[in-house]
């Protein structure tokens, strides 16, 4: 069984304030990976301000097998992460979720990788009253692969 922590990204869009976004789910998830990388990148490359760089920073990939698993989590319509039990598909270990509503996929993105200026590194820690966990999520050195769901 492999050991890694692998970062189940899924988008819940509501349909009601969503915007009609033309792009297929290939496209998309291309995207996404894309947004994904080069972010990542900037953490390699030292290029974010007030974050340290990383020894390593992995590309991330596609993994059908858990595009399925998330998909029959996306279609039960709840706004919430999975339960623990049930975060263990394809032996990855563990995999974690980071979940968003906005108007573009790219906005639901931006917000993650914000919590960085909330994100105290030495500490590994959140400023007081702030969320940064999506932001270690796309960092995490050992996440590899990347998910994309619309509701």
């Amino acid at each position: 069984m492999k050991n890694w922590l692998v970062c189940f990204l899924g988008f819940i869009i509501l349909k009601a304030i969503a915007a009609q976004e033309t792009a297929t789910r290939e496209e998309l998830n291309k995207k996404m990976l894309e947004w994904h990388n080069e972010f990542r990148s900037k953490i390699l490359n030292c290029q974010l301000e007030g974050q340290p760089q990383a020894k390593t920073m992995p590309n991330m990939t596609y993994d059908e097998k858990l595009a399925e698993t998330a998909q029959k989590w996306a279609d039960i319509c709840t706004f919430g992460h999975d339960d623990a039990a049930n975060r263990n598909p394809g032996g990855y270990g563990y995999v974690g979720q980071n979940m968003a509503g906005s108007y573009t996929f790219k906005s639901g993105f931006d917000l993650w990788i914000s919590e960085h200026e909330h994100y105290d590194y030495e500490g590994n820690l959140c400023a007081n009253g702030k969320v940064c966990g999506h932001y270690t999520q796309v960092r995490q050195f050992s996440n590899c692969v990347l998910i994309l769901l619309t509701h």
